[in-house]
């Protein structure tokens, strides 16, 4: 069966096809392949199909699914000797799926800390944690798919420890229609059946025709690398641009990954390239669009056409663009701010993405 096969064989069984279904596979077919995890937050509204899809995986080998997590849930004195309960005793080779990342951000400031503390060390490959009668340990390799709301853009926890760890997705939004039903037991019969007939193995090179992946990453890097500035805007000290080694490691895996799962070149290059773009700050996106699609405009008209942001939000993060020669800036007749893109960035941005 092809992918294009599976997608219209689950649409007669009610499915609404998102794209959170071939970077769910792609999760799951890299479990076990070498290197850095892959770690891939679904950002998308409510009710927009992103947990419907993961849970679609509910039930296939290696695939441990939870609601959410808690620092006693990750790591556990209980069972003691005999019977290790923690959940990182249970994820080594598998996928988790996090129903809702979003609880965690919610949780409160010490017990997020912790969990955010335990992510960092198992993206690594090890965590410990004494207990006063016994100490747990882990050598572990896993991937994550997590779904969360927009709340995860506006936590500036998750970036502080997890740096970059995390990949993010913005599904393009799909629409449910009133009175919708999926008959769901069939759809993971479907699933799983496709998934028995894939090639699990890691391909060593990717193929004729796919994304130059070196070149993303680079320019993914210069476009979110982070600028230290107080809450006036002011900018601290000069900012130096984001090394591109690991998102280099991250986005190969991930096009691999699409690639192994559906076959298609098209889909693996697209989605590629849209996750780099994606992993940028939201309000840094929004205003790159903005610009790139219509040129040289002031402040106050490039609030106008973001939804949700207010005027200090935009300006701290124009201000933090130009220190990093991403965007300049002048002044009118009527002495006015405005911004374009620099048109260097302009063209790369067209010959690395295709546009945005």
């Amino acid at each position: 069966m092809t992918f294009r096969g599976l997608v219209k064989d689950l649409r007669k069984v009610g499915y609404i096809y998102c794209q959170t279904l071939p970077l769910s596979l792609a999760g799951y077919v890299t479990r076990r392949w070498k290197g850095e995890p892959l770690w891939l937050l679904i950002v998308a509204p409510p009710s927009s199909g992103k947990t419907l899809t993961l849970s679609l995986l509910n039930g296939l080998p290696e695939v441990v699914t939870v609601s959410s997590l808690t620092p006693a849930s990750l790591i556990t004195a209980m069972g003691g000797h005999e019977e290790d309960r923690s959940l990182l005793a249970k994820v080594d080779n598998c996928l988790l799926i996090v129903k809702d990342f979003g609880t965690i951000l919610s949780s409160p400031w010490e017990s997020c800390s912790q969990i955010l503390a335990i992510l960092r060390e198992a993206y690594d490959g090890y965590v410990s944690k004494d207990f006063a009668s016994l100490r747990r340990e882990y050598k572990l390799h896993f991937n994550i798919l997590g779904a969360s709301t927009s709340f995860a853009d506006t936590h500036r926890q998750l970036h502080v420890q997890l740096g970059e760890r995390f990949l993010r997705a913005r599904p393009a939004p799909v629409a449910i229609p009133r009175g919708w039903k999926m008959d769901v037991k069939e759809a993971k019969k479907l699933l799983a059946s496709y998934i028995c007939d894939l090639d699990f193995s890691e391909p060593k090179e990717r193929e004729v025709g796919a994304v130059d992946v070196e070149e993303v990453a680079a320019l993914t890097s210069i476009l979110r690398s982070e600028v230290a500035a107080d809450n006036n805007g002011q900018i601290w000290d000069m900012p130096e641009h984001e090394r591109p080694f690991r998102l280099e490691r991250q986005l190969d895996k991930l096009w691999k990954g699409l690639f192994a799962a559906t076959l298609s070149v098209k889909i693996a290059n697209d989605l590629t390239k849209q996750v780099a773009f994606d992993t940028l700050p939201r309000v840094r996106r929004e205003i790159l669009t903005v610009l790139y699609r219509e040129g040289t405009l002031t402040t106050s008209e490039i609030r106008d056409r973001i939804v949700r942001i207010g005027d200090k939000a935009v300006k701290k993060e124009l201000v933090k663009m130009r220190a990093l020669g991403i965007v300049e800036s002048g002044r009118t007749e009527g002495w006015s701010e405005v911004w374009r893109m620099q048109p260097s960035l302009s063209q790369e941005i067209e010959d690395v993405f295709g546009g945005i």
